[in-house]
């Protein structure tokens, strides 16, 4: 079964430039985005962000990075 995706896209959300993740509703993928350090929802964006901070791109990959297809394009 291959990995689901999780495109990772830079937004510029409430002031701040974000690193927005987006992905198939996928019960496990939220359970491990919900861990990461000051992740929130985003109604308008339909996404989950976080702060753009090498940090946080590291923790993203920490991890996600081996149950899922990170697509970072974008961030670039």
């Amino acid at each position: 079964m291959p990995l689901p995706l999780v495109t990772l896209k830079p937004i510029h959300h409430r002031r701040a430039n974000c690193i927005a993740l987006y992905f198939e509703k996928n019960a496990s993928l939220n359970a491990l985005v919900l861990q990461l350090p000051q992740v929130k929802w985003s109604s308008t964006q339909q996404c989950w962000y976080l702060p753009l901070t090498p940090q946080h791109y590291a923790a993203i990959q920490h991890s996600l990075g081996t149950v899922a297809q990170l697509h970072t394009t974008a961030l670039r």
